[in-house]
C-alpha cells in the first residue's frame, strides 16, 4: 500500500497513480512513475510529491531500510546557460565569468540573481532584497530561511556558521536543517540553524553561499 503527500496533488499535478502496487514474490522493488500533467505547469513554483509505503499489517511484505520518497514537479529545469540565453539574450562571456558579474550594478551579481529568479538587467529595489536569506533566532539557535531554487540543476547551496568572521565552517556538525511550519506550503523554503547555541556572550554568524557545481 501506497501513501502520496505533498503539494502536488494526485490525479490532478501528475498522472494518477495507484495506491495499490503489486509485486511478484521474491521482488524487491519496482519503478513508480510520476508524470506530469501537461496541461498543469507549477508556473507559481515548485511542487512535491511525497511517497511512502505503509506498513503491512499481516506482514504480507515487509519494509526495507527506506519507505519514503520525494519527487519534484518543476516548470522547467534550469541551468545558467539557458538563464543567460534568456535574461542576457546575446552574451558570450564565459558562464564562471558571467556569474560575477553585476550588468545592472544593483549588487547582486549574475548567480545571486540566477538563483533568485531576478532579472540581471534592471536594479531590482527593496521589493526584491526581501528575496534574500533571512536571519532569526529560533529555540535559542541562529537560524537563517531562504528558497533552494530546485529547478536550477547546478546550483549548491553552502550554509555556514562562524563566531570570527573569518573562520566559517560547514557541514552537519555545526549546522542542521529543520523544519519550520510556515513553509509547509512553500516547499522551496528552507530552514538552517547553528548547532551552537546563541547566547549574549558569544558571537555567532551565519551565510549562504551559492556556487555553480562543476
Amino acid at each position: 500500500r501506497l501513501e502520496f503527500g505533498g503539494t502536488a496533488i494526485n490525479g490532478v499535478d501528475y498522472q494518477y497513480v495507484s495506491d495499490v502496487l503489486m509485486l511478484n514474490p521474491g521482488q524487491a522493488s519496482a519503478l513508480i512513475p510520476i508524470v506530469p500533467m501537461a496541461d498543469q505547469p507549477p508556473i507559481n513554483g515548485a511542487k512535491t510529491v511525497d511517497l511512502r509505503v505503509l506498513p503491512d499489517p499481516y506482514s504480507t511484505y515487509l519494509l526495507g531500510a527506506t519507505n519514503t520518497a520525494r519527487v519534484w514537479l518543476v516548470e522547467e529545469v534550469l541551468t545558467l546557460g539557458v538563464w543567460r540565453a534568456r535574461s542576457l539574450p546575446g552574451a558570450t562571456t564565459d558562464l564562471v565569468l558571467l556569474a560575477g558579474q553585476d550588468p545592472d550594478q544593483d549588487g547582486l551579481v549574475n548567480l545571486v540573481e540566477y538563483s533568485l529568479g531576478l532579472n540581471p538587467t534592471q536594479a531590482d529595489g527593496a521589493e526584491a532584497k526581501t528575496l534574500l536569506p533571512r536571519v532569526s533566532v529560533r529555540d535559542g539557535h541562529l537560524a537563517v530561511a531562504f528558497r533552494k531554487r530546485v529547478a536550477a540543476t547546478d546550483l549548491e547551496y553552502l550554509v555556514e556558521v562562524s563566531s570570527d568572521l573569518v573562520t566559517w565552517q560547514s557541514g552537519s556538525p555545526y549546522v542542521e536543517e529543520i523544519q519550520v511550519p510556515e513553509f509547509a506550503s512553500q516547499p522551496e523554503m528552507v530552514c538552517y540553524r547553528d548547532r551552537a547555541l546563541s547566547t549574549a556572550s558569544s558571537q555567532r554568524y551565519l551565510r549562504v553561499r551559492v556556487k555553480l557545481k562543476p
